[in-house]
Parts: structure tokens; sequence; C-alpha cells
């Protein structure tokens, strides 16, 4: 997938409001770049110089230091750094995807948010925020720009958008950890969608440390609740308490397309 990264704005709100960001990226998606993905952060992270600590308690971001070791291995061989809870990060709210025009929907570029926004408490009159860590397809495969089928593509949550410390050399491309879902299995024979589970790993959560521009877009999963719904996943927190989901392919066109296209 042909993907570049671009500023959007002088700050990374974590205002709900989508308006301003997705006239930016729209504006940025011009006719030279119109058959690439465009993956765009504010030119100011929103939490800059955050601590390792920061990462794992507020971002739920447990294994973050092994998987940046292993992302480091992977991309980087000739680093000799070793990443420790010295090391400061910037920290971003948000990435907007911004994709090639979906014929069955429009002749513009599409424009998505992918959040990963840790709880912000209350204070004084202020009501508290709730932790927002979106869903995501993540590419693990050679793609094309346009969201055809799900060939490649693995369901992720994306815990923390962030990019290198300059110790680690000037690394063009920001960076995001994500806890890996399982591969899509066979469908409900009741609701003919896609199933998934949480991928784990020696017992914790299959982790890993991405490409911010390997993801594709957001996408919406359901938890399998089975014949009554548990108690635990009445809650804001059903992403954090069940194990099993659904892939609701019915969210939009695109992804209904891409979805009935592989049936």
């Amino acid at each position: 997938m042909d993907s570049r990264s671009h500023s959007i704005s002088d700050s990374d709100s974590e205002s709900d409001s989508t308006s301003e960001e997705s006239e930016a990226a729209i504006t940025r998606a011009t006719p030279a770049n119109k058959f690439a993905a465009t993956h765009i952060l504010a030119k100011t992270p929103s939490h800059p110089h955050q601590s390792v600590q920061n990462l794992v308690h507020a971002h739920g971001a447990t294994d973050f230091l092994p998987a940046l070791q292993s992302f480091l291995d992977t991309n980087l061989p000739d680093n000799t750094l070793i990443p420790g809870d010295h090391d400061r990060f910037d920290i971003y709210c948000q990435v907007v995807v911004v994709t090639p025009p979906a014929f069955q929907v429009s002749e513009v570029p599409m424009c998505r948010r992918v959040r990963a926004t840790p709880e912000k408490l209350a204070s004084g009159r202020k009501p508290g925020i709730p932790a927002r860590f979106d869903m995501a397809l993540i590419s693990v495969g050679p793609r094309t720009s346009h969201l055809r089928t799900l060939d490649g593509l693995r369901v992720g949550q994306v815990r923390a958008i962030f990019t290198l410390p300059r110790q680690f050399g000037e690394y063009p491309r920001a960076l995001a950890y994500v806890e890996l879902f399982t591969p899509f299995r066979a469908r409900d024979p009741s609701s003919r969608m896609r199933q998934v589970s949480r991928s784990t790993r020696q017992l914790r959560r299959n982790a890993a440390v991405i490409h911010v521009d390997d993801i594709v877009r957001p996408c919406h999963l359901i938890p399998k609740m089975g014949e009554s719904v548990a108690p635990r996943l009445i809650g804001g927190n059903a992403y954090e308490a069940a194990n099993d989901f659904y892939l609701n392919d019915f969210i939009d066109v695109e992804m209904f397309c891409a979805s009935v296209t592989i049936i």
C-alpha cells in the first residue's frame, strides 16, 4: 500500500468534532496522490515526552517495551540502543486516514479517524471522558489502497500512537502499539458475521508495534453475548471485558462490499 504521512493541524485535539480535520484531510488528498491512502497526524502531539509507565498504565500498553524491541530488531537492525523506562515518547490522540473515493458511495476521498485516548478524570465542573481505544483493520500483507476484500487484514485495537525518540535516529514514519485479534473465522450461522477473538501469546494479549500507515481503517466489533447478556458487558468497557466478537460488516457500504466479495 502506497501511504504517506502528513501533518493536519497545530494541535492533536481530543474533541469529537471532526469537521475541521475532515476538511483539511480531504484538501490534502490532491490529484497527485488520489490513488494512495494518506495517514495524517497533528503537527504537535497532544502528550509530548510521555514515560513508558504512562503508556503502560494510562494506555494499557502492558508489553510496550518488548513489542518496541521486536519492531526495532526487524526495522532498524543496526540499532544498538535498547528501549527502557528512561525513554520518553511523543503521543498522539488520533490518526486521520484518508482513502481514495469509494465508487459505491462518493467521488471524494473518505476521511476516518482512529483514536487512542486514555481516560480523562473529572476536574471541577468538567466531566470525565472515558478512554477510547479504537478497533481497526491492520494490514499484515501486500494490499491496494482500496478496501476490496478482507484478505491480508487482521483486527487490532490501537492503544497508542507515537513517534520514536531521536536517540533511535530520524525515523520518518509514525508508529502504533496495537493488540491483535485472531484471523477471521467462519461466519456465525445465525448473524452471518465473521468471528474474531483476542489473540494471546504466553497467556498475555498478543501485542505489536506497527507503522501507523499499516492501519487501513477503523472497524466495529460486537461482543459475542450468548443466550444472555453478562453483567460485565453492560458498561462502557465491553471491548475490555469480552474476549469473542463479531466483525460488523454492515457498519458502512465499504465494509459490506469488502466483506461480501470473499463469501
